[in-house]
């Protein structure tokens, strides 16, 4: 089958009490590449879901994700590696009316879930890591990293600044140089290609 909602890891409709803890079944998960847990309760409650994971059935990991609000969280998405899999729920503080967890396999679906852009993000989305570098061109045409400092911010040099103050001083007067060299352009018409290549001087 490509796609399937597990009866043994999913709970339906049961209240749990504060910090009582509710464990699915080990099942055989080979056949699917993605798996999505979805909650729901009639009021807000927090928890902690742990994926348990096993390679021969009898040795499992857990790996933790963070539930805020049973009655509005968005699912969680997992891409299947092991053989076998369980699902444990530990609830919070607060106790869980008419807790449903649902758990659907899928062999056909991606694991990438839609967020509106413009929601804050929380640390139960589920996203993608990102790594990006910030390169600059030098003066030989070769492009290189930006290095950053210790505690991860940017660091800007110049030749022949010697501090920071005299670095923002450097910048001032070259904004203010192409802001004068703009302005010239529009009062006389002198085009971009102009100012590119040196010819409004």
């Amino acid at each position: 089958m490509a796609n399937l909602t597990s009866l043994h890891n999913s709970n339906d409709w049961a209240t749990l009490t504060a910090s009582e803890e509710w464990l699915g079944f080990s099942e055989d998960v080979t056949r699917y590449g993605t798996m999505g847990v979805s909650f729901y309760s009639d009021n807000p409650s927090n928890g902690t879901l742990w994926i348990e994971v096993s390679h021969d059935n009898e040795t499992f990991s857990s790996v933790p994700r963070t539930i805020s609000n049973t009655s509005t969280a968005q699912p969680v998405m997992w891409n299947i590696v092991e053989k076998y899999m369980r699902l444990r729920y530990v609830n919070g503080t607060v106790e869980a009316v008419n807790l449903s967890i649902q758990t659907h396999y899928s062999s056909n679906s991606d694991v990438l879930l839609g967020q509106e852009i413009g929601n804050s993000l929380i640390d139960e989305i589920s996203g993608i890591a990102t790594v990006a570098t910030i390169q600059g061109k030098d003066a030989l045409g070769d492009y290189r990293s930006v290095t950053v400092d210790t505690s991860g911010s940017l660091q800007i040099t110049t030749t022949g600044a010697n501090n920071d103050t005299e670095l923002l001083g450097n910048i001032n007067l070259q904004l203010q140089l192409l802001n004068a060299r703009f302005e010239e352009a529009f009062r006389t018409g002198i085009t971009l290609g102009d100012i590119e290549y040196g010819n409004d001087r």
